[in-house]
């Protein structure tokens, strides 16, 4: 039989780039897929027309599968088609304003949640219990600032501080981060310092290139032994900096982020998708191509979903689907309500990119920095 699926991209403005990868990516699902002789018809819709609720609403009923839209101004325009009811929605968006998340739609992305438990389980596991936020004084600042601290309580650790900081303001980051990790000089040169911060770890969600900085400012002022963590951002720019990213690797010994991709990866479903994009001669899979490669398999994983399907049935053959397939991504699963998360990969930021750490790497780095904390400071 074939699966018939729909994706809501748009053709035009700043997420057209990202769209044609997500289509390039559906379109080597669908090769792979018809050479296990599984057919796939892909029906695009270009959510910048403005007809597209029209268009979407013509597609015939056997179309039960819609992959995006990719943004909430495209997806405000759906509760009141119907069509929320007639077909099952996996938005590419990391939150579900307008819709109820499991019943109405449901997410095929990453959240600003997944992102901080992704980077905390091993930590926590490993016995870290006190952490501090340094983060811009920005939207994506606050709402991963406001995550991270909300995961570290449930989970049982402490918030020593949470510092913020003007992101275009950079002659002041210095003294903020001064006053945050409690340095004094130790010296006359005003380049020896002594700190003595309240905190194990601390969680900067913000660009690389402007945290690289910020870390940099704690070197600088000797609080060294701290264990970095980053939001999955990081993990976006040393992935694509073609596997050479600029960084002092004595600055990143302690450092982690969480990603949902890992172009290193030795997955067979990796494999799969970078030799169908070299064959399409599309160049190197990235996040985007990876998602929608990842859609269409689970697409055709599910299967055809009845229409009057209940919630909690869609949700049961979404995750039957997840747990048979390989993922190129991180793998999502969806909750009973559900509610998606993706049990994201933890990274240490390296001179190649990023190396994956797993729980005994991380303990093993975290003793020889606990070592360090011991030894006295010339």
């Amino acid at each position: 039989g074939t699966v018939a699926v729909a994706l809501l991209l748009p053709q035009t403005g700043q997420l057209r780039g990202l769209a044609s990868k997500v289509l390039a990516g559906a379109n080597a699902a669908k090769t792979v897929l018809a050479a296990q002789g599984v057919q796939v018809d892909i029906r695009v819709i270009n959510t910048d027309d403005p007809n597209f609720v029209d268009q979407l609403t013509a597609l015939p009923h056997e179309v039960t599968l819609v992959g995006g839209p990719m943004h909430a101004s495209y997806f405000k325009n759906l509760p009141a088609s119907g069509e929320l009811s007639r077909r099952v929605f996996l938005t590419f968006m990391p939150e579900l304003a307008e819709a109820e998340e499991g019943k109405q739609a449901w997410r095929f992305f990453w959240s600003p949640e997944d992102e901080v438990n992704s980077v905390l389980a091993i930590p926590l596991q490993a016995g870290v219990k006190r952490f501090a936020v340094l983060a811009p004084e920005d939207r994506m600042g606050k709402r991963l600032s406001d995550a991270f601290a909300s995961a570290v309580t449930a989970r049982g650790g402490e918030i020593a501080q949470i510092v913020s900081y003007p992101p275009q303001d950079v002659p002041r980051w210095g003294d903020i981060v001064k006053n945050m990790v409690r340095a004094v000089p130790s010296g006359t040169d005003g380049k020896s310092w002594t700190s003595r911060p309240d905190f194990e770890a601390v969680f900067i969600p913000d660009e690389f290139q402007r945290a690289d900085h910020m870390i940099g400012q704690l070197h600088f002022y000797q609080a060294d032994s701290l264990v970095i963590l980053g939001p999955q951002l990081w993990s976006a720019s040393l992935n694509a900096a073609g596997g050479k990213p600029n960084l002092s690797p004595v600055n990143y010994r302690y450092a982690f982020c969480p990603g949902s991709w890992w172009s290193q990866s030795p997955a067979k479903s990796v494999t799969e998708l970078k030799a169908r994009m070299a064959k399409d001669q599309q160049g190197d899979p990235d996040f985007w191509n990876a998602l929608g490669f990842d859609f269409v398999r689970l697409a055709a994983g599910a299967g055809a979903i009845p229409i009057d399907a209940p919630a909690s049935e869609i949700t049961q053959r979404l995750n039957e689907a997840s747990k048979k397939m390989e993922w190129a991504l991180a793998p999502i699963t969806w909750d009973a309500t559900g509610h998606a998360s993706m049990n994201m990969f933890f990274f240490r930021p390296s001179v190649d990119g990023v190396a994956p750490v797993d729980q005994a790497g991380f303990t093993e780095r975290l003793e020889a920095l606990r070592a360090r904390q011991q030894q006295p400071r010339q």
